[in-house]
């Protein structure tokens, strides 16, 4: 048996859209050439290790491991395991590190719906954000340097002029997802909610926690291509428009899990049969785009840059993500946050201003 080319690490692969990956990666020569590591949370729904049992290829080498997200601590002893074993030669180089995993909370037993994590953050700006920022910059040392892609996910939610969230940020102070306040702000889940505003409140922070992820890899993507050792790695966002059928919705309100079931849901099929990169789509459609963006050098070329994708197209995100200022202080604040230490990234320059 040949030895794997590469490593690719998944997280989110046991969710809607993370099973929409699952299926198409399978399918992809790339299944039978790289090991691919798929991490979920531990009580993740889903069937993952049956669809690997009974529909990934013979030659597909992988493995499984539970992880929590919203604790920084377990990433970091995850990544520093991967850097271990990669620096030992048991894991080949990082080729693809795909990061789907996202959530949206709420808690129905509170008024404003907040919940935070075992280590004080609040949730989605733990899960959605800080996780990948952490996991990103104690990884970059294991990353293939001749070409490695960092994809994430972005989200519609990030853009409060999109028709879909306008309903959420309904007042001109919302519309600015990264204020005076910074990212303490959103960590301690300063905002004000009003009675009968839970929901619309959990939207917002939840697009919040997609603006900082966004920023942050135009941040990031700046600051690789300033060492010479990394400027060959590649920063990808993909939006997957709406879509039903994902585990995302899972704590929302009944009535709003029975418009996306039976209303959305047909609509996401249909749109995504007539227009593969329109607003609405499956979690086929989004997996598709995913592989796509991983391994195409047609469109993107050998070394894209800072993309922000609509499935198979490149487009743009909201105008304030692409302020330097913000991205700055952003990256400052996180390292700040999660305790980013000297030694556990080899990111040449990443304390500077």
């Amino acid at each position: 048996m040949n030895l794997p080319k590469g490593t690719i690490i998944a997280t989110g692969a046991a969710g809607g859209i993370g099973g929409g990956w699952l299926i198409s990666h399978l399918k992809s020569p790339q299944a039978k050439l790289y090991h691919t590591i798929y991490i979920i949370h531990p009580s993740a729904p889903g069937n993952l290790r049956e669809i690997l049992q009974t529909r990934a290829p013979t030659e597909h080498s992988y493995e499984i491991l539970p992880l929590d997200l919203s604790k920084m601590s377990e990433v970091r002893l995850a990544a520093r395991e991967f850097s271990s074993r990669i620096e030992k030669g048991e894991l080949g180089k990082i080729k693809i590190l795909m990061l789907i995993a996202g959530a949206m909370f709420l808690d129905s037993r509170s008024n404003d719906g907040v919940t935070f994590t075992e280590e004080g953050i609040e949730s989605h700006i733990a899960v959605n954000y800080l996780s990948n920022y952490l996991l990103i910059l104690l990884l970059l040392q294991s990353l293939d340097k001749e070409g490695a892609r960092i994809i994430g996910m972005g989200s519609t939610n990030h853009n409060p002029d999109y028709l879909s969230t306008q309903g959420s940020f309904y007042s001109k102070e919302m519309k600015t997802l990264f204020g005076v306040g910074g990212l303490e702000d959103l960590v301690k889940a300063t905002e004000k909610v009003v009675m009968g505003d839970a929901f619309p409140a959990s939207v917002r922070r939840y697009g919040r926690s997609k603006w900082c992820l966004i920023a942050f890899f135009y941040e990031l993507q700046r600051r690789l291509d300033q060492d010479p050792e990394m400027q060959n790695i590649s920063c990808l966002l993909e939006d997957p428009g709406l879509v039903a059928g994902t585990t995302l919705l899972t704590p929302m309100p009944f009535y709003i899990r029975w418009v996306i079931f039976y209303l959305l849901l047909p609509i996401c099929f249909i749109g995504s049969l007539l227009w593969e990169n329109g607003r609405f789509r499956t979690t086929a459609s989004v997996g598709r785009a995913l592989v796509w963006c991983s391994w195409d050098t047609k469109t993107l070329g050998k070394n894209p840059k800072a993309l922000y994708l609509n499935g198979t197209q490149i487009s743009v995100s909201s105008k304030e993500t692409y302020d330097e200022v913000k991205q700055e202080r952003l990256w400052r604040e996180s390292a700040e946050t999660v305790g980013l230490k000297e030694a556990e990234t080899t990111l040449k320059g990443w304390k500077k201003s």
